[in-house]
């Protein structure tokens, strides 16, 4: 069996590193991930090959065994040429839009020596890159929320969808007009019954791409 001190170290470790998780073999004989939820203050425990849907866990004197993620060490020059990577990609998506906005002349605009999030790009979050295209959005929702979403950015009118699910995440879409006229969008990908989640701005026509976590 794990040592209480073992015990209060993970505990320690999760809830300084929320989004991380650790693989744990229990005594009988389940196995699976640890994490922490900030916002139910929280440990859960998702069964190995399960993605989704943890259980909230008790049975800390039931672990055998504590995996930690390896630990990477930081090299600055390789963390240049990822930061430098990830701005190509935002500017190759950005170069599609047919619209434009301050945010997307700060992806056109953005200094290559500077990371997303010095470049106001992001807020530096942990879906930095990763993209939900509205055709994903359509097949969790349907053609309505999408079409009036559509409808509401050709007439650059202000537009909030009701929430739908998403792959166990209440979604929504949005469309907001600038104090300057100029208008955004953005998807929403929050916990059910509450106000945080994971936030993604339209860079394009069809693209979605990460921007903040809450």
């Amino acid at each position: 069996m794990v040592t209480q001190e073992k015990i209060q170290e993970a505990k320690d470790w999760l809830k300084a590193n929320p989004s991380k998780r650790l693989k744990v073999k229990m005594s009988h004989g389940y196995s699976g991930r640890l994490f922490y939820n900030q916002q139910r203050e929280m440990y859960g425990f998702l069964r190995k090959g399960v993605r989704k849907y943890g259980t909230v866990f008790y049975e800390w004197d039931r672990l055998e065994e504590i995996t930690y993620p390896k630990v990477y060490h930081f090299n600055p020059e390789l963390a240049n040429k990822n930061e430098v990577r990830m701005i190509r990609k935002y500017q190759k998506l950005a170069a599609k839009a047919t619209f434009d906005n301050k945010w997307l002349r700060d992806i056109r605009n953005a200094d290559l020596n500077k990371s997303l999030w010095e470049n106001h790009i992001t807020t530096g979050s942990g879906i930095d890159g990763k993209c939900v295209s509205l055709d994903c959005i359509r097949r969790h929702c349907g053609d309505r929320i999408v079409d009036d979403f559509l409808a509401a950015l050709k007439n650059r009118t202000e537009y909030q969808s009701y929430r739908f699910n998403f792959n166990g995440y209440d979604g929504s879409l949005a469309v907001w007009i600038c104090p300057n006229g100029e208008i955004n969008a953005g998807f929403s990908k929050e916990y059910r019954g509450c106000a945080n989640g994971y936030y993604y701005l339209l860079i394009n026509d069809t693209t979605f791409i990460g921007y903040d976590i809450d």
